[in-house]
């Protein structure tokens, strides 16, 4: 997490989305500032517990928060699942690391299987619509 991501941390509600979608729309997406696709053969997806989230004392919750963007706009992708960890204001992985390495361990037994070549193939469609 940046400073700008303010205090929020994006993620994809599962029932809304296809795990080779959620990577897709970060390969159909640009850069930050530029007009550069993001990279996406890298991505991976893990599954996250609403219930353990909460749990947590520096998360003030989930919320959703589809993206739509209309007109479209070039390298920027609509998101019906987007979601996003709301963090308590005084949270900062610089000094609370510990927040993140319990998400990091709840997550990483949890790795979603990911079809890549149906990846590429959305990341086509994506990029011409």
């Amino acid at each position: 997490m940046s400073p700008s991501d303010d205090g929020k941390l994006s993620v994809d509600w599962e029932k809304m989305t296809l795990p080779e979608e959620t990577i897709a729309r970060v390969g159909a997406s640009y850069k930050l500032g530029k007009e550069k696709y993001k990279p996406y053969e890298n991505r991976e997806i893990y599954a996250l517990a609403v219930s353990f989230l909460c749990s947590l004392t520096d998360v003030d919750g989930v919320v959703y928060d589809p993206v739509r963007y209309s007109p479209p706009i070039k390298g920027r992708v609509n998101n019906p699942a987007h979601s996003f960890i709301k963090f308590s204001d005084i949270f900062t992985t610089h000094n609370d690391p510990e927040t993140i390495l319990k998400i990091r361990d709840h997550a990483v037994p949890q790795k979603i299987p990911v079809d890549m070549e149906k990846v590429h193939v959305l990341v086509e469609e994506l990029r011409r619509s």
